[in-house]
């Protein structure tokens, strides 16, 4: 069955292949994208911040670490920490683990790999969970940019640039390195609004700020 690449991706970790692959079929199965890690810890980590999985199944009894270390990593990483955990066991877990796992970041604790239709179940309940974080997660990017940002130019307003050059002087305090703050005064602006109207005055602070967003270094 052919894996559409817009499907939601689910990355598994265990090293024991057998039951990683028995996992793996039940997911493709439903359509899924899925990747597989027999390693743990940092190399996990490193796959999930790579493949950006939408819902990590990782066992937790594994070779070099643990799946709590692995949980661990992931949700301390920005660029995973919506992902979903379920945390998988070999046996049933006590319930002070539990407190563990949960404290760790881990979404849920399966007390063994759980049948196709139940592991289904969980990804489907995982997937809504984060389905709503990231649309939240687009909404407070929406309206930070409301905030910051002049919403005629597109770039970062009055309030914004005192919060940052606070921000920034406290770092040149702190690492003795220099802060520089360029003014720029566009000439004759004055007469463009006057001879040919606010609308034409608008257009060229629009093309201004074009100009100074993608003609500079990031860095």
């Amino acid at each position: 069955r052919a894996v559409d690449e817009h499907a939601p991706r689910i990355l598994i970790i265990d090293n024991d292949a057998q039951t990683a692959a028995i996992a793996r079929q039940h997911l493709e199965s439903e359509g899924f994208k899925v990747e597989v890690s027999p390693a743990s810890g940092g190399a996990a980590a490193w796959l999930a911040q790579t493949f950006k999985p939408w819902v990590v199944v990782a066992r937790h009894e594994l070779p070099d670490t643990d799946g709590l270390e692995a949980c661990r990593l992931i949700k301390a990483d920005p660029e995973t920490s919506q992902v979903s955990v379920l945390l998988v066991c070999n046996k049933m877990p006590e319930d002070r683990f539990v407190v563990r796992a949960l404290e760790a970041g881990a979404a849920q604790v399966l007390p063994a790999l759980p049948s196709r239709d139940l592991l289904i179940a969980h990804i489907h309940a995982q997937l809504n969970v984060f389905q709503v974080v990231m649309e939240l997660r687009e909404k407070n990017h929406f309206l930070r940019n409301l905030v910051q940002r002049d919403p005629m130019t597109g770039l970062f307003n009055h309030a914004y640039l005192h919060e940052v050059l606070e921000r920034e002087i406290g770092r040149a305090h702190r690492t003795g390195n220099r802060c520089s703050l360029l003014l720029i005064d566009l000439d004759h602006f004055k007469e463009v609004n006057d001879q040919h109207g606010h609308q034409a005055g608008d257009y060229c602070l629009r093309i201004t700020a074009e100009l100074l967003s993608t003609g500079g270094r990031r860095s």
